[in-house]
């Protein structure tokens, strides 16, 4: 894949409703409904989801609120704000970030 092939969501913009695609995604912004990536979603500082989330892979250093089901690896950095259930094969969750919910890391 072409580093140009990521896509972005500016930090004043909101997105509603359902996102879907196989490239890597970087939201500085808000967005609010279903996310469904066949790549890696990265949630900035400053950034808010509030979105059930299918991933390949989730970094997050912002917030977000919803459930997650992740292929691969979840990793919750330092300043990560979660709230909602997370399902994924790997987890990592920095010192000092903030998690209330359910883990299931169960391969089947």
């Amino acid at each position: 894949m072409n580093p140009s092939d990521a896509a972005t969501i500016g930090a004043n913009t909101t997105v509603v409703g359902a996102l879907r695609g196989d490239v890597p995604l970087t939201v500085h912004g808000r967005i609010e409904g279903s996310v469904q990536l066949q790549a890696l979603l990265t949630i900035e500082a400053g950034a808010t989801v509030e979105a059930d989330v299918e991933v390949a892979s989730l970094t997050v250093h912002g917030t977000l609120t919803g459930n997650v089901v992740a292929a691969d690896r979840v990793t919750l950095s330092r300043s990560a704000r979660v709230t909602g259930s997370l399902r994924a094969k790997r987890l990592q969750i920095e010192d000092g970030a903030r998690f209330q919910g359910k883990i299931d890391m169960d391969e089947a």
